[in-house]
């Protein structure tokens, strides 16, 4: 998967930390940009145009909604600190599906059991 398709998986349009992030939908599916904003100070939409904030993350080549080439315009601190955010996203994730399998497992272990009950009874009632 690429780095752009887990940014879309895993973020919503919004404040995450010291990062803006907003998810547009586009004829060709969704795009990503991502803003750095100036530490202790939260944002209210829309994002566009303001002069406090730096866009780190957007279309770098092509045509925006029609082919657009997205990832990182400016590079620094940001993109780990961006990464590390976005693997602890994924790790949490991980955690919930691995939960949910596990709660699927033992439902699907108690129905199991309780048919081989209700099978052990019918035939145990048979004379």
């Amino acid at each position: 998967m690429t780095e752009f398709a887990e940014y879309v998986r895993l973020f919503e349009t919004g404040q995450c930390g010291r990062f803006y992030i907003v998810i547009d939908d586009t004829a060709r599916g969704p795009e990503i940009n991502i803003w750095v904003v100036p530490e202790g100070v939260t944002i209210e939409p829309p994002i566009y145009g303001r002069k406090d904030v730096v866009k780190v993350y957007g279309v770098i080549s092509g045509q925006s909604g029609w082919s657009p080439q997205e990832g990182w315009i400016h590079r620094g601190k940001w993109v780990e600190d961006f990464n590390k955010i976005t693997e602890e996203r994924k790790t949490k994730e991980s955690e919930i599906k691995a939960e949910q399998l596990a709660e699927q497992l033992r439902e699907g272990q108690d129905e199991a059991e309780l048919e081989l009950e209700r099978v052990n009874e019918l035939l145990a009632s048979y004379i």
